[in-house]
């Protein structure tokens, strides 16, 4: 996991702790920077040729599981949709190798040669949504849900090199294809959190899209510690499901696995 990916959270909540601490008696927010071990499992596909031909994130290109960070920021405002962001850059690199041949771009890799790839996935999200109590003991809320619209910006990056030796190893060809792509997704969002003891409280979110055989879920499953406030600790799974079809990219894949954080409210 590179360090300049956590920089960039780090200045966000900077940026956004002076704000929220001079209206938190009016506003209710929560940041919170996690790690999730994310573990990518699928295909992708670039074919600006018109052929197209799947190759395999973990059998073919040997993408491994690993950390990544994750930051989110939810803000209840008074008389308005309440905030919801979440910032989850995604990085993998590693070496593998197909048992055939496959057309990535306009290049034919080869067989049983060493293959080294690149994926990068940026995934924003930025949600309004409202909260409402489904069950009240006395003044406290012990089930809360949370119903809003969400706007998803994935930002695609894959490179694969090789190098081909041919017959002469005193002469080699490298062969190199990259391709970026953004897409954006309008998405529902669904939340439902249970206070189940003082000090515990359990979390759910779904986050969705399906049109035109493109289908984007987020599923999020959260255990949070809630006794130290203002400090938070969570654990978690999270489960991000891509399928999408952008001019020539397109993915079909999973991005799962367990995750850690730790936050503060106001």
């Amino acid at each position: 996991m590179k360090i300049r990916k956590i920089i960039p959270m780090i200045i966000v909540v900077v940026l956004a702790l002076p704000g929220a601490l001079c209206a938190q008696e009016e506003l209710q927010t929560q940041i919170h920077i996690g790690l999730w071990w994310t573990s990518p499992d699928g295909d992708i596909s670039y074919s600006p040729v018109g052929t197209t031909q799947f190759v395999d994130l973990d059998n073919n290109l040997g993408l491994d599981a690993q950390w990544e960070p994750m930051l989110r920021l939810k803000t209840e405002l008074p008389n308005l949709p309440n905030l919801y962001l979440k910032v989850t850059p995604l990085s993998f690199d590693d070496t593998g190798a197909s048992n055939q041949p496959f057309l990535f771009g306009d290049t034919v890799f080869l067989a049983d040669a060493a293959i080294d790839s690149d994926l990068t996935l940026n995934i924003y999200d930025l949600a309004l949504f409202y909260r409402a109590p489904l069950l009240e003991l006395g003044r406290r809320s012990v089930i809360n849900a949370e119903v809003g619209l969400d706007v998803r910006l994935i930002t695609t990056r894959a490179e694969l090199t090789q190098i081909d030796i041919g017959e002469d190893p005193s002469s080699f060809e490298v062969l190199d294809v990259s391709v970026r792509e953004n897409v954006v997704f309008p998405m529902v969002y669904a939340g439902l959190d249970m206070q189940a003891t003082e000090m515990i409280s359990l979390e759910a979110e779904f986050w969705g899209y399906a049109f035109r055989g493109e289908d984007i879920y987020s599923l999020i499953g959260r255990v949070s510690l809630d006794h130290f406030e203002p400090f938070l600790a969570s654990i978690g799974y999270r489960a991000e499901i891509l399928d999408f079809d952008k001019d020539d990219l397109e993915m079909d894949a999973d991005f799962m696995g367990p995750f850690i954080e730790v936050g503060f409210g106001f």
